[in-house]
């Protein structure tokens, strides 16, 4: 896979050889902290990788069954892109299916990669809480924090509408956590 910075927003492509090129839109990069830059990296991976897995399934030949009750991943995988699949947009499956399986795997990433990508400066603020623009406080979580940060391209989903938009509170908090991240002082230029 071959990651470099572009004027568009993320996107990932296959060449004739079957790499993917990751693109990152270098304008939205500039004023992120280095966690976000990371989760936009791990998410496209992610992407990358499933639309490599479904090349591999095309090109296999195989039918999934979808009514299996245990489907095999490759199975599964095939069965989102042809359930989610619109004629606008033919990636979505990849999003609804990272939904589903990759939610925890990616704020899992985060916080490990967080003591090295965010500044002590930043931990010390939040540290003393979270507040919501309508001023409600909470206590900060970083494991909810790092949640928040893996639903960013996800909010369309199935399971972010079930999850965080049904739920007031939690799309609040949402909310709050990620305008938070906008006060990292440490961010890319």
């Amino acid at each position: 896979m071959l990651l470099f910075f572009s004027a568009k927003r993320p996107v990932h492509s296959p060449d004739a050889t079957g790499n993917s090129k990751v693109e990152i839109n270098k304008h939205n990069a500039l004023g992120r902290s280095y966690l976000q830059i990371a989760r936009t990296l791990v998410h496209e991976a992610i992407r990358a990788e499933l639309f490599r897995k479904r090349q591999e399934m095309v090109n296999s030949g195989q039918e999934p069954d979808c009514k299996k009750e245990e489907p095999t991943s490759f199975e599964e995988l095939w069965c989102y892109y042809l359930f989610y699949m619109t004629p606008l947009d033919s990636e979505n499956y990849q999003h609804e299916y990272m939904a589903d399986h990759y939610v925890k795997s990616i704020a899992a990433a985060l916080g490990e990669m967080h003591p090295e990508l965010s500044s002590q400066r930043f931990i010390d603020l939040m540290i003393k809480g979270l507040y919501a623009l309508d001023g409600t406080r909470y206590d900060w979580k970083w494991q909810e924090f790092f949640h928040a940060l893996t639903w960013q391209g996800l909010e369309e989903t199935l399971e972010y509408k079930n999850v965080i938009e049904n739920d007031s509170e939690s799309l609040k908090k949402q909310k709050a956590y990620l305008e938070a991240s906008q006060m990292e002082p440490d961010k890319c230029n």
